[in-house]
């Protein structure tokens, strides 16, 4: 089974939302957009304040950032998110301090810097266009 696992956003909508409509941020919304046409079995976002959370979950916005918290805090969060995750291949649209601590799978990242991974984003969306 085909995991993809995005991690959430900065900028958020304010109040409760579809995990999905929350996140506002370019990398989200694009990584959203490749892996719902990658046909992934499941879609879960990796939230730092709500860790796995299912995309058609209504949730509350928050300010809260995984970036930021020491790697105690984030080996702690890391098993909260392994313990509900379904065993399967992963894929991870999210940097490194999101997927550092869980099951290996594949990086969607590519690229030096945000510019650069928003580059490659954008131009796998638009070979996903092209070749439908």
């Amino acid at each position: 089974m085909k995991i993809g696992l995005i991690g959430c956003s900065k900028k958020k909508l304010v109040g409760k939302h579809l995990a999905r409509d929350l996140y506002q941020g370019a990398l989200f919304q694009k990584s959203l957009a490749i892996a719902e046409r990658l046909n992934f079995n499941m879609i879960y976002i990796l939230s730092a304040k709500y860790g796995l959370l299912e995309i058609n979950r209504y949730v509350d916005s928050y300010n809260d950032d995984l970036t930021t918290k020491d790697k105690t805090e984030r080996l702690s969060w890391a098993e909260s998110v392994k313990n509900k995750l379904p065993i399967g291949e992963y894929y991870y649209f999210c940097g490194k301090k999101y997927w550092e601590f869980l099951p290996p799978g594949s990086t969607m990242f590519r690229g030096k810097g945000i510019g650069g991974i928003l580059s490659n984003l954008n131009q796998e969306l638009a070979n996903m266009r092209s070749i439908t």
